[in-house]
C-alpha cells in the first residue's frame, strides 16, 4: 500500500509556508483584482502558490499540481495535488481573519488526504481518507445531533433570492437555532463545522465562480473524518471533484432535515454538470487520468447506440477538463441526408451512413495542431446546412457511434465506450421525435434495424475501448474497464 506519511508531512510543509507569508504580509496594503469568474485574487495568492508549488515539487516530482492561481503542472503518475493559495482573499483584504491556505493529494479523482492552516488562529488542521481528522492534532468531532431550532448554522449565500430569505425568515420565527453569516473562507468554514462549531454550514453560489476541487476536496475529507456529511440539496454525497454551488456540510441528521424543509426552494434545477455531480466518480477518476499525464489527446466517445447519454457525457467532461481546452467534434454532422439513407435502407448506426474519410481527415487536421472545416448537420432537416470552422486544442473529444469505428480508432488516442441497456437505447424514440423533429411512426420504424445494426456494428467496437462505462437504467455510470489495477494507462 502506498505509504501516504511522506504526502502528509509534505502538505504540511506547505500550508505553514504559505501561512508564514500570509502573516507577514498582514498590515501591507493588497489591492484585489477580479478573474474572469468573478472571484478576487491579489499577488500574494500567486506568491502563496508558487512558494507551496516549490515545495511539492521539490519533494514529489512525478505528481502533477493543479490550483487556483497558477497554471497546471502535469505529472507521470495518477496523483495530483490541488491548492488554494488563500482561501477568503476578500475577507483578507479586508482586515478580517477568515482565512485559510489548503493543500489536498487526490489519487484516479479521489482525494486521499489534506492539511488546511489558518494563519491568524494558529489552527492546523490534518486529514488522511479513512482516518480522523485532527485540529492540531485532536480529533474532530461533529457536533451532536439536536433539532434545528437549538442548533448553530453558518450560511454562505452570494445573493437575495427566494431560498435565502425562507431560512432568515425560518430563523426569526424560532424554527432555526442561531443563523450567523460566513465572512470569508469555505475551507475553514467547513473545517471547524467537522470541529463542531456549526451544526450546519450551508454554501450557494450563484454569482461569483462555483466552488473548485480545491474548496471542495479538502472539505469533503475534514467532514468525512469527523464523522459528518457533505451533499448538495437533494442529499447526494459530493465526492470533492466537480465543482458544486450548493453544498450542505454538518451532521446527517442537521442536513437531512435542512434538505428537507428548505431544499426544493433553494435548488436551482438548471444547475450544470449534474449528470457529473450524480456520477462523480466516474468523470472524477477519468479527469484524473486525463489531465495528470500532461498530454494532448484526441478522445472517442462512442457508445452502444443513441440516446445512451454520448453528447451529455461529452459536454459535462469538456466543462470539467475545462472549456477552453476542449474541442467537441459531433459525428452525427458527418451523417449523409437522410433521404439517401432511406434509399439505401441503411441506419445511422451503419458505418456507411456516414462521412467517414471526411470525417478522419478533419480530425487528422485537429492532431496536428491545424484548424479544419466542418460539415452542421440538422436533424430536422435531415441534411448538413452549414459548416464550421473548428479550431484545435489540447482536448479533442470526438463523439458519436462510430468514434471507435476502425477507419478512425488510430486517430484517438483515448478510447470511451458508453454501454447501455436495451431499455436505454428502447427511449431513443421518444427523444427522437422531440429532438429531431421526426414522427412517432418513424420512429419505432427504424428502431428494430437501430438494435440490430447495434449488435452488428457497434458492439465489437466495445472491446478497443479503453475505458468501458456502463450505464443503468437510471442513468447511473459504473466503471468497468480498466480495473483498477490498470486503471491509469490510457494511451
Amino acid at each position: 500500500m502506498f505509504d501516504l506519511t511522506a504526502q502528509l508531512d509534505s502538505a504540511v510543509r506547505a500550508v505553514r509556508a504559505s501561512a508564514r507569508l500570509i502573516r507577514r504580509q498582514r498590515y501591507d496594503t493588497h489591492r484585489p483584482h477580479l478573474k474572469q469568474d468573478g472571484s478576487a485574487v491579489t499577488e500574494l495568492d500567486r506568491e502563496c502558490e508558487q512558494t507551496m508549488r516549490a515545495i511539492l515539487r521539490a519533494r514529489h516530482p512525478d505528481q502533477a499540481v493543479a490550483g487556483e492561481e497558477c497554471p497546471f503542472e502535469p505529472g507521470s503518475t495518477g496523483w495530483i495535488w490541488y491548492l488554494d493559495p488563500l482561501d477568503g482573499t476578500r475577507a483578507f483584504t479586508v482586515g478580517q481573519d477568515h482565512c485559510c491556505t489548503a493543500a489536498t493529494l487526490t489519487h484516479e479523482g479521489v482525494p486521499m488526504l489534506a492539511a488546511v492552516a489558518a494563519p491568524f488562529s494558529a489552527e492546523l488542521y490534518t486529514v488522511v481518507r479513512g482516518e480522523e481528522a485532527r485540529v492540531n492534532g485532536h480529533p474532530l468531532a461533529v457536533a451532536s445531533g439536536r433539532p434545528l431550532a437549538d442548533g448553530e448554522f453558518l450560511l454562505y449565500y452570494d445573493t437575495v433570492e427566494a431560498g435565502r430569505t425562507s431560512l432568515l425568515a425560518a430563523a426569526a420565527r424560532n424554527e432555526l437555532g442561531r443563523l450567523s453569516v460566513t465572512p470569508g473562507s469555505f475551507i475553514l468554514s467547513a473545517c471547524r463545522t467537522a470541529r463542531g462549531a456549526y451544526d450546519l454550514f450551508l454554501a450557494v453560489k450563484r454569482q461569483a465562480s462555483a466552488l473548485m476541487p480545491w474548496d471542495l476536496a479538502p472539505a469533503r475529507l475534514f467532514l468525512e473524518g469527523a464523522g459528518g456529511v457533505m451533499t448538495d440539496l437533494e442529499g447526494a454525497a459530493l465526492g470533492g471533484l466537480v465543482p458544486a454551488r450548493e453544498v450542505v456540510a454538518g451532521t446527517h441528521d442537521a442536513a437531512s432535515e435542512l434538505i428537507r424543509r428548505f431544499g426544493p426552494v433553494i435548488r436551482d434545477a438548471s444547475a450544470s454538470l449534474r449528470w457529473a455531480r450524480r456520477n462523480e466518480p466516474v468523470f472524477s477518476r477519468l479527469c484524473a487520468q486525463l489531465l495528470g499525464s500532461g498530454r494532448h489527446h484526441v478522445i472517442g466517445i462512442a457508445g452502444a447506440g443513441g440516446g445512451v447519454g454520448k453528447t451529455s457525457f461529452t459536454r459535462e467532461l469538456a466543462d470539467l477538463l475545462g472549456t477552453e481546452d476542449c474541442r467537441i467534434v459531433a459525428l452525427d454532422d458527418y451523417l449523409i441526408p437522410r433521404s439517401q439513407r432511406d434509399i439505401r435502407n441503411i441506419g445511422a448506426h451503419d458505418p456507411g451512413a456516414s462521412d467517414l474519410d471526411r470525417a478522419a481527415g478533419d480530425i487528422e487536421l485537429l492532431r496536428e495542431g491545424s484548424a479544419c472545416t466542418k460539415p452542421v448537420y440538422d436533424h430536422a432537416e435531415g441534411r448538413a446546412t452549414r459548416q464550421e470552422t473548428v479550431e484545435p486544442g489540447r482536448f479533442i473529444l470526438v463523439e458519436g457511434v462510430q468514434a471507435l469505428h476502425p477507419h478512425l480508432r488510430d486517430l484517438m488516442d483515448v478510447g470511451i465506450f458508453l454501454d447501455a441497456a436495451p431499455a436505454i437505447r428502447l427511449r431513443r424514440i421518444a427523444r427522437d421525435v422531440e429532438e429531431k423533429g421526426v414522427s412517432e411512426a418513424y420512429a419505432r420504424s427504424i428502431y428494430e434495424r437501430y438494435e440490430a445494426d447495434c449488435q452488428r456494428h457497434l458492439m465489437p467496437l466495445r472491446e478497443t475501448a479503453n475505458v468501458v462505462i456502463e450505464v443503468d437504467e437510471e442513468f447511473r455510470l459504473h466503471w468497468v474497464r480498466p480495473t483498477s489495477k490498470g486503471a491509469g494507462d490510457l494511451h
